[in-house]
């Protein structure tokens, strides 16, 4: 009787490390997805400013911005982190648009969902997915000497 509840304690300990294992990196591949969102965001305004780039194709620009922000998030987080690659990447993804909606909360105080937000939170939603379907790189085997 004894037995049974290390087991299920050793089962406990090792199912709350692989949690770990797989929040870490997701927190990780957010937060440099928000910093090269911000980057990125940054340098589309310039360009419009400068008047390299349109003002018409700015929520254009932003929305692949936030697709590619997404997917280097999902890939770092896909590469660090150990588990199943599709959850990690939907997990950065699903993270992001949080992170979005809350930013829209907070600078407008009400989510107006019109199409660019829309398409915004979408293409945060498949960049995540995409590095996440592409999986994490194989271990090369080393030589044994």
């Amino acid at each position: 009787m004894l037995k049974k509840e290390v087991d299920t304690t050793n089962t406990a300990k090792q199912e709350g490390r692989n949690l770990s294992a797989l929040i870490l990196p997701v927190l990780f591949g957010t937060g440099i997805a928000l910093i090269l969102l911000l980057l990125l965001t940054l340098l589309v305004a310039g360009l419009i400013l400068g008047g390299i780039a349109p003002a018409e194709q700015a929520g254009m620009a932003l929305s692949l911005c936030s697709g590619i922000c997404a997917f280097v998030g999902g890939r770092f987080s896909v590469q660090k982190g150990s588990g199943q690659p599709m959850l990690a990447g939907a997990a950065t993804a699903v993270l992001l648009c949080l992170v979005m909606i809350l930013i829209c909360l907070g600078s407008g105080g009400s989510i107006s969902f019109h199409a660019q937000f829309a398409g915004t939170l979408l293409m945060l939603l498949a960049g995540g997915c995409l590095s996440g379907l592409l999986g994490r790189k194989k271990k090369k085997k080393r030589k044994k000497r």
